[in-house]
């Protein structure tokens, strides 16, 4: 595995900052926590307190409007016996004297309670109901046919309250002067304001067994809203919840008179009611709730909250940006003043390595001098280095001198023999001048036989153009077969599923028909009563071309099959590794001495000779034209097919090769999709 190139100098810098930001963030972890902590305490002390003001006076008005009407009606004997009589006539419409005085007394506890909004009597003995509404000040009597149905659910003298609901006419029928007749109709149909209602049975003195009437106060949500308003924010959920899970009051207002089954507030409700605390907090994930009791004989209610922490945290997060942000600064400071003093000392080897990189990469400027790239006049371990480093490059450019002479006798060998073959031009004359004898003798069979020889001759003895399309890699291919064909009998099926787009793709030349010649020569395709090729190539999903040479004739056998495969795949390895750049070959990992380009050349010619020792030499010159073009991003594969007969798989990756221009026309890949 190659190992990622650090400087020194960053290494440095990297523990520098290091060692002085752990210890620094560790001591900010502590701070932070201590300061949310106390920040935590601190808002529910606070809470604490305001909210045993905020119960006093609900506990006050809510009491102040029962003590009101428990006086005004207990302390006046004469409304108390109309209410005791069975009389029907003694309130017999509402502006009489009786019916008065019971409004006078209801309009009393109004002035007590301005946020009340209806306020309604039912005197169980006369049959009535009195209903006085505030917003205008209108009375209302009706005949009450209801009695009393069962005891009171509190006992004498004490009040009960309804949680919140749609405000009712108690069956009244309200006069379309004071009301429009929306308001009627809401009335009418239970749909009114939200309201919660007091309620306060009637006894008649001194024998509190039996209640003679019931007040009713219907009070608005405004009174909640009046008094708790600045108990939260919007990031803050506030309830006023009862025993039974009524919701009071809500910061949420569609939450009001529902039943709440969040498991927090069910949660410090039970822990609040079991152990008699009248205050308890508890902290969750992201979130800080507490519940408060609230003292009343009429109601069990309980206050909630739920805080987002970050809420309650936002003043020591504010102290712990400053020390972070003076941190930040010292932490800056110090970096530039020690980061120079590094620098200093580590540019010199950085520039160093930047040069030794380079020559690695462009060995035509071994020449250079590292002393004209690098000052450095110190006498000390560095400079014995750049020193020593130039000794080595004067050795290595000396070797590599001899290297290029003994490159440059090869090739000059290697024309030489070109020179000696025979002149192309010599071979198409002499086939033409055989096409046209056949033509004399209109032998038309022949004629074709000789043209598709001579075509397929100039495709492979072509040495300017090695890039051609698919397209003409499949009409080669077609005329190879044509001629296999003249040689025998035997009937032979050739199919070709190519995509148009694909029939435009660049590959090198010779890479098909080798694979076909295979097909003859060792799988015997041609002594099939029914031999069959086909030839698939397409671009698959993970943008590489995936080529497939399908025949039925025979398959070697599996060891066989697995063995060929093992050489092609190290032949892979071992070209792959020769067109590496000698800075790559250098930091091969797990080398002690850097590989040389001929102990890449030396592999390579290994595994060739194994390929061709198993007579597979068609295989090796189209994976080494393929490696040539497109280096490790191809491969070849063999196996046996369904047929009965070998399959051979070539994967190229199209998007690797340049613009090319073929037979005066310029192509290119990368429009391929």
């Amino acid at each position: 595995m190659k190992k990622t190139f650090q400087s020194i100098g960053y290494k440095l810098l990297s523990t520098l900052v290091i060692a002085t930001t752990f210890p620094m963030l560790i001591y900010c972890f502590f701070f932070s926590y201590d300061m949310r902590k106390s920040a935590e305490n601190s808002y529910i002390e606070q809470t604490q307190h305001t909210w045993q003001i905020v119960s006093s006076n609900i506990e006050h008005s809510l009491s102040t409007s029962i003590d009101v009407a428990n006086k005004g009606i207990y302390l006046n004997g004469t409304l108390q016996d109309l209410l005791f009589s069975r009389d029907s006539n003694a309130f017999s419409y509402a502006e009489s004297a009786n019916s008065s005085l019971l409004f006078s007394y209801m309009t009393n506890i109004y002035s007590m309670t301005p946020e009340a909004t209806q306020i309604q009597f039912s005197t169980y003995k006369a049959g009535k109901s009195f209903l006085l509404t505030t917003k205008n000040l209108q009375k209302y009597l009706r005949n009450n046919s209801l009695e009393k149905n069962g005891p009171p659910p509190v006992p004498a003298f004490q009040a009960y309250i309804l949680p919140p609901h749609r405000q009712t006419s108690y069956g009244h029928q309200l006069n379309h002067i004071s009301l429009s007749q929306e308001e009627e109709y809401a009335d009418s149909a239970g749909t009114g304001e939200l309201v919660f209602t007091v309620c306060l049975p009637i006894y008649h003195l001194p024998s509190p067994m039996t209640p003679i009437g019931q007040l009713r106060i219907d009070i608005s949500m405004e009174f909640f809203q009046k008094v708790c308003n600045f108990l939260y924010d919007q990031s803050e959920q506030f309830y006023i919840v009862d025993s039974d899970y009524h919701v009071i009051f809500a910061s949420d207002p569609s939450a009001i008179g529902t039943m709440t089954s969040e498991p927090w507030i069910q949660s410090l409700i039970g822990q609040a009611a079991e152990d008699d605390d009248l205050f308890v907090s508890k902290t969750s994930s992201d979130a800080l709730r507490i519940c408060q009791k609230l003292p009343g004989d009429s109601y069990q209610w309980y206050m909630l909250k739920s805080i987002p922490k970050h809420t309650i945290y936002q003043s020591s997060n504010n102290q712990l940006a400053t020390l972070l942000l003076t941190f930040s600064i010292c932490l800056l400071i110090t970096i530039l003043i020690n980061g120079y003093s590094i620098l200093h000392y580590t540019n010199p080897l950085k520039k160093a390595t930047t040069f030794l990189n380079h020559i690695n990469t462009h060995t035509q400027n071994l020449n250079s001098r590292l002393s004209e790239y690098v000052t450095y006049r110190s006498e000390d371990e560095i400079g014995i280095l750049f020193r020593s480093l130039e000794e080595m490059m004067d050795t290595i450019n000396n070797f590599v001198i001899r290297q290029y002479e003994l490159e440059i006798i090869n090739r000059t060998t290697e024309l030489k023999m070109l020179e000696a073959q025979v002149n192309p031009h010599f071979i198409y004359n002499t086939l033409q001048c055989l096409a046209t004898k056949s033509l004399e003798h209109n032998d038309q069979e022949q004629y074709d036989y000789i043209s598709s020889f001579g075509q397929l001759m100039q495709y492979s003895m072509d040495t300017k153009h090695t890039l051609v399309t698919i397209n003409e890699e499949l009409s080669h291919i077609d005329r190879y077969i044509k001629l296999q064909k003249m040689r025998f009998t035997n009937h032979l099926s050739v199919f070709f599923e190519v995509e148009e787009t694909v029939r435009k793709i660049i590959v090198p030349k010779m890479i098909l028909q080798p694979l076909i010649e295979n097909s003859f020569k060792h799988g015997n395709l041609l002594k099939r009563e029914k031999g069959t090729i086909l030839v698939q190539a397409h671009l698959k999903e993970d943008r590489l071309l995936h080529v497939y040479i399908v025949d039925n004739g025979c398959t070697p056998p599996p060891e066989k099959l697995a063995k060929i495969n093992k050489l092609l795949m190290k032949l892979r390895q071992e070209y792959t590794h020769k067109l590496l750049t000698p800075n790559r070959l250098s930091s091969i990992d797990g080398s002690s001495e850097k590989p040389t380009r001929q102990d890449a050349d030396l592999s390579i010619k290994n595994a060739a000779e194994n390929l061709y020792a198993t007579n597979n030499i068609g295989l090796t010159n189209v994976l080494l034209r393929l490696l040539l073009n497109f280096g490790q991003e191809c491969s070849m594969e063999l196996y046996a097919n369904e047929l009965g007969g070998t399959t051979v798989h070539l994967i190229i990756s199209h998007k690797t090769l340049w613009n090319k221009t073929i037979n005066g026309t310029e192509h290119t890949n990368e429009g391929i999709t």
